[in-house]
């Protein structure tokens, strides 16, 4: 599977939000509820 330069970029963006978002969301966990 060949990726594309602009989907790297989107794929590292998301990873880094993702990471972000877990570490400011850890003393709000029931804010962020995705169930």
């Amino acid at each position: 599977m060949k990726l594309s330069k602009s989907s790297i970029v989107i794929i590292v963006a998301l990873g880094i939000f993702l990471i972000y978002m877990f570490g400011q969301s850890e003393s709000s966990l029931e804010i962020v509820d995705f169930s």
